[in-house]
């Protein structure tokens, strides 16, 4: 009886050194698969925050590009308004003198055919102008509508959808222990 009652104290203690095995090797490989979950949501993290920042480094970038454009635009109207007003005061002053010229009869052919050369150069100078007034303003308009809009876009729209997509793994990885799951199962 003696032996008998050593033999099942043997078969207990081996069935709970097996079983305490068990446990162990269901905590280890729960651990395992959680470090696993865990890697994969931080290099999903890590290439999102990678995605997020080339997207706002280009729009950073069009947008300076898009800005000197704007710039270079504005220097050009700001010289060809000038010119048109210095022409717009020499033409004024010509007509000025091809009127007194006229009314006293001194050169007067000489006096109309500058009138009309600085008439000319004005009238060209004038086109010249509206012309990059509305070119100018249809860039801006191209900016506002189209350029701007589609930056902001590009730049923040992957952020949200993205997000989303790896959140529910990462979070429940992250916030079940190891094990929780097959303690779970066993109640």
């Amino acid at each position: 009886i003696k032996l008998q009652s050593k033999q099942h104290q043997d078969a207990e203690l081996l069935e709970e050194i097996s079983s305490v095995f068990g446990v162990w090797r269901s905590i280890v490989d729960a651990t395992a698969q959680a470090a696993s979950a865990r890697l994969l949501a931080s290099e999903d993290y890590r290439s999102l925050t990678l995605h997020t920042s080339k997207s706002l480094r280009n729009g950073v970038e069009q947008l300076q590009r898009i800005q000197a454009e704007l710039l270079d635009s504005l220097r050009e109207l700001q010289r060809i308004k000038k010119s048109y007003h210095q022409l717009s005061l020499i033409a004024h002053t010509a007509r000025e003198k091809a009127a007194n010229a006229h009314l006293i009869e001194i050169t007067s052919v000489q006096m109309s055919a500058r009138l009309k050369e600085c008439d000319d150069r004005l009238t060209e100078v004038r086109n010249q102008y509206l012309l990059t007034l509305a070119a100018l303003h249809a860039h801006q308009q191209h900016y506002y509508s189209h350029d701007l809009p589609t930056i902001i876009g590009t730049s923040t729209a992957p952020v949200p959808h993205r997000a989303r997509d790896t959140g529910p793994c990462a979070a429940g990885s992250a916030l079940q222990p190891p094990g929780a799951g097959e303690r779970e199962e066993a109640e």
